[in-house]
């Protein structure tokens, strides 16, 4: 998938230009033009389109065009409100080449990206919920769940890695079939399913 770029910071196009490794990139010139794109991923500055966002989100929805929206200073209430909008990702403009990478390459496969900082916070905001509703557990296997039980409760990969003694590439696999299995995207969604598992449960 094509990487297309718009800031009217050159110097901040510059800096992505060299931070993103994984992925061809271009810039955009004319930010009004964005409908003459289309499937293609599209990396935002926050200050230069704040005024045409929802604009530039439907016109994004009708192309196939995926929004990587990035903040000088990131805001969560803002993440999320962007992310109910359509975006797929939410982060910091100056961030570095591995969470810029790891936010492409995380959207390119249809999932949304969250600036860590935010999502171990809200994650960890639910850790107080004990268990995965009955229904879901049943689609795990042992291990599966295990993983998942870790992730809601903030772990990152290598704090999984660490806990249970296996490598990154097995817990990536674990947690993509995790995903699958659930019908979900990442692991904001993931905890959200312990979080709603009283207001769903039968009367």
């Amino acid at each position: 998938m094509k990487v297309m770029l718009y800031s009217e910071d050159i110097t901040l196009l510059n800096e992505w230009q060299k931070k993103i490794t994984l992925f061809k990139s271009e810039i955009i010139e004319e930010i009004d033009k964005l409908h003459l794109y289309k499937n293609t991923l599209v990396v935002l500055d926050y200050a230069s389109c704040y005024r045409d966002l929802l604009k530039l989100i439907n016109t994004a929805k009708k192309q196939n065009i995926k929004i990587l929206l990035l903040e000088k200073t990131p805001n969560f209430d803002k993440g999320k409100y962007v992310l109910d909008l359509g975006v797929y990702g939410y982060g910091n403009t100056l961030m570095s080449r591995v969470f810029l990478d790891s936010a492409l390459e995380t959207i390119t496969k249809e999932m949304v990206w969250i600036y860590p900082e935010f999502t171990t916070s809200l994650i960890r905001g639910f850790s107080k919920e004990k268990a995965m509703p009955d229904h879901l557990t049943q689609l795990l296997t042992s291990r599966e769940l295990d993983i998942a039980l870790l992730i809601k409760d903030g772990s990152s990969n290598n704090d999984i890695c660490e806990h249970l003694g296996i490598s990154i590439n097995t817990v990536k696999s674990h947690i993509k079939n995790i995903y699958e299995k659930l019908s979900i995207k990442n692991r904001l969604s993931l905890s959200l399913l312990f979080k709603n598992q009283k207001e769903t449960a039968p009367l």
